[in-house]
């Protein structure tokens, strides 16, 4: 976009219903003055800049005279009629916020007032703030009474001076002055005299002869001082003739005299309290005394904008005035008013400097106001703010006045002042809507329609709210959602326009600017996706110094690094193509013309990010062999590991090489070693070393004199290298730790440290099949059993922990069963073994909980928990591993079903969340299935319940219940008899199962399992309250319809074996299927089990027998006189009246049996 393309779309159309069509833009009119058309060309004329300016007129903000807003009439009118209907002597309170319109009331009252027997005197306290008070005040009453003819003025202007207590004072002294000649005349005869004399002295006593030099000498002396006399004389004379001095020479012989005066004006200008007191009082009496008619209303105004003392001292003044005995009240005083308007807020800072720096300032002073306005006004009027329609007009009306012809504006400057109100404003005061309206019009003088008018109206209220434009500008903080419809696309330039006051789009820039720079030295790219979306943002990033600094270098600098890693943070979807191919041609240039790279380490290889990323996979390709190609030294070689596994971490598309002597690449292998996810980088990582054989070779020597660099190194060279004979270096290991033993020392002291142990320990490992033969014969000799001694009492606890782990793979090992010990150092490790094997508190679970973790050898957990002198130690690692992620995602199907019962004692732990732990194990997509391989377990129900009901897939929850209801229907009577009797797991399993899927059901044995387990309940057995809870709509739900025949011909079995003995629990699991229609009136069920009940007075049983004939349809299928058995058992029940309850009368009821009466029943009523 050109520079010229992007103006013309900044500068907006003059609106239509401007009164100036031809009104002419900011930058029209500025560009006309600074390019003027060339002196004498008749085709150009230069037009009047005022004449074709858009008018604006300022509004005053002079007290209104009407009442615009229509809320001020109402308070003028209440203290009207106080004024004039009630006696005063009283302080009435205007309150009202600053611009609210207190003054408009004051003059609408004024104006109310204007009469002859009524008038209002306006002392405004901010206009006389540096007078003397109390002389200002008098002043001012004075002189409007005076203009009113209430007091003769003349006679009062005696007093007004005595008040003041002006006077002159004169002092008239006289003052002696010698003029300049005379006195050289006076000290040259005083010089001449005093030489004379001494001369002749000398002549006298012989010391100086007549005829010598120093007679001469002297002469000379005494004749120019004669002169010198002489000359000051005549000089005097002349002096003195000039002046016309008719005595000249007599003023040679007389002092002159000067009158010096001195004026000094004393004044008391704020006489006491008392002298004022009568003076107002005289005052008063002249103006209201026997004028009962005359209303006098004085207007103390601002008040609270001056400053606190001299508020105060303005207001004790008004109640030495005011504070009359009330037992003998002034006859003017009914006449007389004072009306105080002020703001609460302006009250509370008379006391803010005797409050500050405490605690409860703020408190205080609103306390302290309230107190003042309590006590010194007696009336309080409130003037309101004006109600959102009310103020909305005011601001058009204004607007209509200060910007004619923008009408179709207006409503958006309502709203945009609207919404500066909704960030915690009150209602605008008419002041506040005034300086809003004159600040628009200011900025519409200056800009005319270069900006359009939301943008001026937005900036004024911005600017009204003290919002710091540049800032939030800067910060990208300045529009929200709720009016970026009223504001257009270019708000934020139009901003930037006014602030710079320049033309937007180069106000956006030089907004930007310093913005992008900053944001390309930072360490995180917020700051710079935070500018994308501002107008010129990608012009402006061309120019920045990261672009522009020509000619390129030779080495890149820092900055760069940092700058170009900040805009390879830059979304895609915010590259824009042309200017992003722009930026991207600039990098490639800039980097293939670095010749000297600094050499490759971590910082460096960060610094390359953003090149390589940026830029095209050829040229990123070219840059980063230029950068890491170099032939390495060995000092420069672990430097170099770090960049380059940083790079590779970074682009999975990159390879590097790494060349240079052996020493170089044996310590660039060295440092990759410790890099613990080199394994995934390492097939993009070539080395080529001037001798490979070489290397081998200083890996062999440091397995014997430092073992950790040759491990490193050897876990690098592995992952480099993936065919890698590893066989080599393993033997020489094991040979190390053999010889290095305590046993083959012949000694109690070993040769290398536990870490060296430990490392070995790794390379032997890493020989695959021969290292697992040295590992096992490590355990058979009992090597491993002195290295664990030797790591516990060195505290090394890494060592300890791979060593512990390396027999206990193997445990229980022959050595540690027979306690045959090569040495003392053997027999502490079988002991340490021995001790944590049977202590799970003990503190080497630690260790090898982590030595496990780290080779990822959780097997071992299995072998531990499957071994019962082990399974412990195998709890102990459980709980120890809980969190452990690589424990958690290694838990196969198989491997959770064994470590089942350690993952629930672990869980017994606070600290243990088992849903939590079962949930990330679940994770896994095929763990679901392998357990359902494993479904036949009866003794994992509980498992298998946890695991359905928590798994976060549905689907492989509900497959794995089907592989669950598959394996329960093969069980047999006697598993489910024992599952059964053994813990309600089975009831959480039904449950799961229903959970996850409504429709399953269980066939083969699984009826006559629940007829047996209701039998058992019948006999007495005690049942869980979760199995009565689920009975019916879980348990009995599984039951496959083919054998739901078998479980109900069972329930009645059991009913008609122990009729009246059935216990409450079998009610509770069988009673909904004994009170199904069908089997409920089956003959056995009617004949036995019924008449049992009420015979047996069984209560469970006639609860449940009540609750089922209760129903609407519970005997729908019962045939005509089935229940006669019962009815007659009920009969002869009733006939006993010790047999008799609520429970055989409800019953009877039920069934139509009545009692018969004592007099029916009995022989003797016949």
């Amino acid at each position: 976009m050109s520079p010229a393309t992007g103006l013309s779309k900044t500068i907006p159309s003059v609106p239509s219903g401007c009164d100036c069509s031809r009104a002419l833009s900011y930058y029209q009119w500025s560009a006309s003055a600074r390019h003027p058309p060339r002196s004498g060309d008749p085709s150009v004329t230069t037009p009047d800049p005022i004449a074709t300016r858009c008018p604006t007129h300022t509004i005053d903000d002079a007290p209104a005279i009407e009442d615009f807003l229509g809320s001020h009439e109402s308070v003028v009118d209440a203290i009207h009629e106080l004024i004039t209907t009630e006696a005063g002597g009283r302080t009435v309170g205007l309150e009202g916020s600053w611009g609210s319109g207190k003054s408009t009331v004051v003059r609408l009252l004024a104006k109310r007032l204007d009469g002859p027997n009524s008038h209002v005197v306006l002392f405004d306290a901010w206009a006389h703030e540096r007078d003397p008070l109390r002389r200002s005040f008098l002043d001012k009453l004075i002189g409007s009474l005076g203009n009113k003819g209430w007091v003769d003025e003349e006679a009062w202007s005696e007093r007004r001076e005595e008040l003041a207590r002006r006077r002159r004072v004169e002092h008239t002294r006289p003052v002696s002055r010698l003029e300049t000649p005379a006195i050289v005349a006076g000290v040259g005869a005083v010089l001449f005299a005093i030489l004379l004399s001494a001369g002749a002295g000398l002549l006298e006593a012989g010391v100086a002869s007549d005829a010598g030099w120093p007679a001469w000498i002297g002469v000379a002396i005494l004749g120019g001082l004669f002169t010198v006399i002489t000359v000051g004389a005549f000089a005097l004379w002349w002096l003195r003739r000039s002046e016309g001095a008719d005595d000249a020479w007599l003023s040679l012989f007389s002092v002159q005299s000067v009158t010096e005066s001195t004026s000094e004006t004393i004044a008391t200008p704020d006489p006491t309290s008392i002298e004022f007191e009568s003076t107002f009082n005289d005052l008063m009496k002249s103006a209201l005394l026997g004028r009962q008619e005359r209303r006098l209303v004085v207007v103390v105004d601002n008040l609270d904008r001056v400053a606190p003392d001299d508020a105060r001292s303005i207001w004790s003044t008004l109640q030495t005035f005011l504070h009359h005995s009330h037992e003998d009240p002034e006859g003017w005083l009914r006449s007389l008013w004072v009306l105080l308007p002020y703001d609460p807020t302006g009250i509370e800072r008379l006391w803010e400097e005797s409050d500050r720096g405490q605690a409860d300032g703020a408190t205080r002073r609103t306390t302290l106001a309230e107190s003042f306005i309590e006590k010194s006004i007696q009336v309080r009027f409130q003037v309101p703010l004006p109600v959102t329609t009310d103020w909305r007009d005011y601001l058009e009306a204004n607007l209509r006045a200060a910007l004619p012809g923008h009408e179709a504006d207006f409503y958006t400057a309502y709203r945009l002042y609207a919404h500066k109100l909704s960030r915690g404003g009150q209602n605008p005061t008419p002041r506040e809507l005034k300086q809003y309206v004159n600040r628009i019009g200011a900025l519409h003088r200056q800009w005319q329609h270069g900006l359009p008018f939301p943008s001026l109206a937005y900036h004024a209220s911005l600017n009204l709210s003290g919002v710091e434009i540049r800032r939030q500008l800067r910060d990208g903080q300045l529009v929200d959602g709720s009016i970026s419809q009223l504001l257009g696309p270019n708000i934020e330039g139009d901003l930037a326009a006014l602030v710079f006051n320049t033309e937007p789009r180069r106000a956006q820039q030089l907004l930007l600017s310093p913005l992008i720079e900053r944001a390309l030295t930072l360490d995180t790219s917020d700051d710079l996706i935070a500018l994308l979306d501002r107008t010129g943002f990608w012009e402006t990033l061309l120019q920045v110094p990261l672009f522009m600094q020509l000619p390129f270098v030779e080495t890149p600098y820092p900055d760069i690094f940092i700058g170009t890693n900040r805009l390879a943070d830059i979304p895609e979807d915010k590259r824009p193509d042309s200017e992003w191919g722009e930026v991207t041609s600039l990098l490639v240039e800039r980097g293939r013309s670095f010749t000297e790279w600094p050499p490759l380490s971590r910082d460096s290889a960060t610094g390359m990010f953003g090149f390589l990323s940026l830029v095209d996979r050829d040229s990123a390709l070219t840059i980063a062999a230029n950068a890491t190609g170099a032939a390495l030294e060995p000092e420069e070689g672990e430097a170099w590991a770090e960049g380059a596994c940083t790079l590779l971490d970074r682009f999975e598309w990159l390879a590097l090489k790494a060349s240079g002597s052996p020493e170089a690449i044996y310590a660039v292998l060295t440092r990759l070693g410790t890099e613990p996810d080199f394994a995934t980088l390492a097939p993009r990582l070539r080395i080529e070393p001037t001798d490979r054989a070489q290397i081998d070779e200083l890996a062999i020597a440091d397995l014997g004199s430092d073992p950790e660099t040759a491990g490193r190194a050897l876990v690098a060279l592995r992952a480099v290298e993936a065919d890698v004979n590893l066989h080599e270096f393993g033997s020489a290991a094991a040979e190390t730790l053999r010889s290095s033993a305590a046993s083959y020392q012949g000694s109690e002291s070993f040769r290398i440290s536990p870490d060296q142990s430990r490392v070995l320990l790794d390379v032997v490992r890493m020989a695959g099949t021969q290292g697992t033969d040295e590992r096992a014969t490590f355990v058979g000799e009992g090597f491993a059993l002195e290295y664990i001694d030797l790591a516990s009492r060195e505290g090394d606890d890494r060592a300890l922990g791979d060593w512990l782990r390396e027999e206990l793979h193997h445990f229980p090992s022959e050595v540690y069963r027979s306690g045959a010990d090569r040495s003392q150092s053997s027999a502490e490790g079988r002991q340490l073994v021995s001790d944590l094997v049977t202590n799970p508190q003990h503190p080497a679970v630690v260790p090898l909980a982590k030595a496990i973790e780290r080779q990822r050898g959780f097997e071992i957990l299995a072998a531990l928990g499957g071994n019962s002198e082990s399974e412990e130690l195998a709890t102990a690692l459980v709980r120890e591993l809980w969190a452990s992620e690589p424990f958690r995602a290694s838990i196969s199907g198989e491997g959770f079903t064994k470590l089942w019962p350690h993952i629930l004692q672990a869980a017994e732990s606070e600290e243990h969340d088992l849903e939590e732990f079962i949930v990330a194990v679940s994770e896994r997509p095929e763990f679901a299935s392998e357990l359902a391989v494993g479904a036949s377990t009866p003794d994992r129900l509980g498992m298998y319940a946890e695991v359905i009901r928590l798994h976060p897939n549905r689907e492989a929850a509900t497959r794995l219940a089907g592989a669950l209801v598959a394996a329960l229907g093969a069980l047999s009577l006697g598993q489910w008899t024992k599952t059964m009797g053994d813990s309600d797991e089975w009831i959480d399993l039904s449950i799961a199962i229903r959970q996850v899927d409504p429709d399953a059901t269980i066939g083969g044995t699984f009826a006559l399992a629940l007829v047996g387990f209701i039998e058992e309940v019948a006999g007495g057995a005690e049942v869980g309250d979760s199995v009565v809870a689920h009975w019916d709509e879980t348990v009995v739900a599984l039951v496959a319809p083919a054998i739901r025949e078998n479980y109900a011909e069972g329930v009645v079995a059991a009913a008609v074996r122990l009729k009246g003995q059935l216990p409450g629990p079998f009610f509770k699991l069988a009673g909904h299927t004994l009170g199904q229609d069908e089997i409920f009136a089956r003959p056995d069920v009617l004949n036995v089990v019924l008449p049992s009940l009420v015979a047996e007075a069984n209560g469970p049983g006639l609860s449940w027998l009540i609750e089922t004939i209760g129903g609407d349809d519970s005997t729908k299928n019962v045939p005509q006189d089935g229940l006669a058995a019962l009815a007659e058992v009920v009969r002869a029940s009733l006939r006993q009246p010790s047999d008799v309850s609520e429970q055989l009368l409800e019953l009877a009821q039920l069934i139509g049996v009545e009692a018969e009466t004592e007099s029916a029943a009995s022989p003797e009523s016949d």
